[in-house]
């Protein structure tokens, strides 16, 4: 590889790649852009990827020019990704399927670059006529491209069916210097006899041009055109083909090949005609660069380009492909009218003036000065959760909205507003927004239109949910909506949901992009019960703040809760959490029957409080068990218990049970959703069974003080490496970026 015109980048970097820089017209159009974009405000950058070619002198030379130096693009996927990423540059343009197809081949292996492919061809003709692989990369890195651009309508029109989003399709015009082809077309040229009718055709060899038709085409005119001669400027493949065929068809007076030619334009305005006979096209350049040398065009009405340029006839004529007979007829019927042709090159350059280069390459510009403003704009997600108490899922959400970066504009809403709830107040002291639907226990449904508004106003790209009654609303006011992006929650694993749950969860699933769950049993359950497929759903476990380690004298704690006295010679269990059925501390206050010198602290509100201190009192355990209100931050009484206790039914990933881990304090649990990833087997008991549960409390009663450390040290590793907070959301913002990337294209 070397490096021409050495330079500082200091601004935005726009790298462009092209397989070679032969005379073809798409590296013309390269060319084009890099010479004229502007640079107060782009850094340019060519690589070339073979070192061949005639246009080398053309380029400014303030353009920092790389040469791979291969002979075939597949061979310089390693040096193109090398060179990348030591440059870095913001954008990298790539034009040509060979570059196109290099360029996906490296994307795998750097990172923080925008891929832009520019399409040069026929969509259809490209997936037919090239071989399988490919058929098959070429269609992946469009699909990888984090924009295409199209150089005709049709042609967008193609990548649409294809089954890209036209957000994410550009349409720009190939850039013509008119000024510098109007002054190149008066050169002077001897060549031409007026006494002849002169047709000219310009383009590479190839099976694509079809010069083929068109020199039959010459054979058929010659009948009615006796001084007829064409002048085929280009090279490629098929010379040798084509000359055999001129030869056997007896025209090697009336057919010339002039090879390539720097300047073709003095050719075209010496013509009395010009034609384009290809099979397929991706625009057809060298139509603008004939109608500004103001020669009458005949062309092919092939995919895809030609027809558009000349706006269906209305600026030169067109003929069907492969069909000699009906393009000699129209060199014949333009040949026997000359008004005809002066009616065309009389208004030609009315047509080019819309793909000039100064209005095309503003177009560039503005489309790389959008990009970086769509770069640089903060993508919006609107969390929306039931409550606002400071339960686990809440704790979830906190740390995710308080912890992302700067790249989100982040707007959290509950649809209760729980007075006691902590939810709404941490967030604002964070300064993130918060609002709240006000729904009451009655759940007035009229109030829920207030979320139509503040998904109006907000305008989210995302739209995440947590928990049952927001998760259902969310999929479908989302839908309804039309945000971009439905993110629905699965948390509890294992829960028997009544009949109408189940199936209002499954008629709206299908409304959410992916279902998020706490925990690999959920992501089974959706799978085996509701038929969802693997790709909708993904596991992301949840985190804890490994930093938030704050221990306390058990001592203390014991005083705060004012059962210091009743509990100090005690081998003291614990519960923090919401007490209702999901927890099981029926079968836990159950085993306390069978339990001595143990007592048992249950810290937490819920609908069955009062029940369960009913419960305790008719076994006479009023003495061994003691139920505190809510508290505030009540991980810091873990401390206060010598062994933690969670005797769920049902579970997905307990924070809770993190939270004991972190703060260094044994732990027991049912068997229930992922518990099993936090737990070894020896500390899980079946859930609802009374004896397994007193059976694991002794055992860990009568652990040895190094067994138990053990178990402490290993917990705590198990967090550091698995379940920390980091962790959870570098793997959210990976989502996040993943699903607006995709949604773009």
């Amino acid at each position: 590889m070397y490096l021409k015109n050495e330079k500082k980048f200091n601004k935005k970097k726009i790298f462009f790649l092209v397989p070679s820089l032969r005379g073809g017209g798409a590296e013309k159009v390269i060319i084009n852009i890099v010479n004229n974009l502007s640079r107060e405000k782009f850094e340019i950058g060519l690589i070339v990827i073979e070192k061949e070619g005639d246009y080398w002198d053309k380029l400014s030379s303030d353009i920092k020019l790389y040469c791979l130096e291969k002979s075939r693009a597949r061979y310089a996927v390693f040096d193109l990704v090398k060179l990348l990423k030591k440059e870095k540059p913001d954008i990298i343009l790539a034009t040509v399927i060979q570059a196109t197809t290099t360029l996906y081949l490296a994307s795998f292996f750097i990172k923080g670059i925008t891929i832009v492919n520019r399409v040069t061809n026929s969509i259809p003709k490209i997936l037919t006529e090239e071989n399988k692989i490919i058929r098959f990369l070429f269609k992946k890195a469009l699909r990888k491209s984090d924009y295409l651009i199209s150089i005709s309508k049709a042609q967008k029109n193609q990548l649409v069916n294809l089954g890209i989003k036209k957000e994410k399709i550009k349409n720009i015009y190939n850039p013509h210097n008119l000024n510098k082809i109007k002054k190149l077309k008066n050169e002077k040229l001897d060549l031409f006899n007026k006494d002849y009718f002169n047709i000219v055709a310009c383009g590479r060899l190839s099976k694509q041009k079809g010069f083929s038709y068109l020199i039959e085409a010459v054979k058929r005119a010659k009948r009615e055109i006796p001084k007829i001669k064409l002048y085929i400027l280009g090279k490629g493949p098929l010379e040798k083909n084509l000359k055999r065929k001129t030869k056997e068809l007896n025209l090697e007076g009336k057919v010339k090949f002039l090879g390539f030619k720097d300047n073709p334009y003095k050719y075209m305005e010496g013509a009395d005609l010009f034609v384009l006979s290809s099979l397929w096209e991706g625009f057809g350049c060298v139509l603008v660069e004939a109608l500004t040398c103001e020669v009458p065009v005949i062309s092919t009405d092939c995919e895809v380009g030609p027809n558009e340029i000349l706006k269906n006839g209305e600026y030169g004529e067109l003929v069907p492909t492969k069909n000699s007979k009906v393009l000699a007829d129209k060199i014949i019927y333009l040949y026997k009218n000359p008004n005809i042709r002066k009616k065309y090159f009389q208004k030609a350059y009315k047509r080019v003036k819309d793909f000039d280069v100064n209005k095309i390459i503003r177009e560039y510009e503005n489309f790389f000065i959008e990009f970086q403003m769509r770069k640089n704009k903060k993508n919006k997600i609107l969390y929306l959760t039931t409550t606002s108490k400071f339960s686990g899922a809440e704790k979830m959400l906190f740390e995710l909205a308080s912890r992302l970066d700067s790249n989100y504009e982040i707007l959290v809403c509950t649809l209760k507003d729980d007075l006691e709830g902590e939810l709404l107040d941490k967030l604002r002291k964070k300064s993130i927004k918060t609002d709240c639907i006000h729904l009451d226990k009655k759940w007035k449904i009229w109030k829920i239109f207030k979320l139509f508004k503040i998904i109006k106003e907000f305008n989210p790209d995302m739209l995440q949910t947590f928990l049952f009654f927001d998760n259902i609303l969310g999929r479908v006011i989302g839908t309804i909506t039309k945000v971009p992006i439905i993110i629905s929650g699965r948390r509890n694993a294992d829960k028997k949901r009544n009949f109408f749950r189940k199936w209002i969860d499954r008629v709206t699933f299908p409304f959410a992009d992916l279902i998020i769950s706490n925990n690999k049993k959920g992501k089974e359950i959706l799978i085996d019960k509701f038929n969802m497929k693997k790709d909708k759903v993904k596991v992301i476990h949840n985190g804890i703040d490994t930093n938030n380690l704050k221990k306390e004298q058990k001592e203390k704690l014991l005083k705060d809760l004012d059962i210091y006295q009743e509990a100090k010679n005690e081998f003291v269990l614990g519960f923090i959490g919401r007490i209702t059925e999901q927890k099981g501390l029926k079968y836990l206050i159950k085993a306390m029957r069978e339990l001595e010198d143990v007592f048992l602290i249950i810290i937490g509100e819920g609908e069955k409080k009062k029940r369960l201190k009913k419960q305790v009192q008719r076994l006479g355990l009023g003495e061994n068990i003691f139920f505190a209100d809510y508290k505030q931050n009540g991980q810091k009484y873990m401390n206060a218990f010598d062994l933690f206790v969670l005797p769920s039914l049902w579970e997905g990933m307990p924070n809770v049970v993190l939270e004991a881990m972190l703060q260094e304090v044994p732990v027991i649990a049912s068997d229930v959703g992922d518990v099993k990833v936090l737990l070894n087997e020896e500390y899980l008991f079946n859930s609802g069974k009374t004896e397994e549960i007193k059976n694991k409390i002794l055992k860990l009663k009568n652990l040895k003080e190094s067994e138990k450390q053990a178990m402490i040290n290993e917990n705590k590793k198990k967090i550091e490496n698995k379940f920390s907070i980091e962790k959870m959301v570098e793997e959210y913002d990976k989502l996040y970026k993943n699903l607006i990337k995709n949604n773009e294209k």
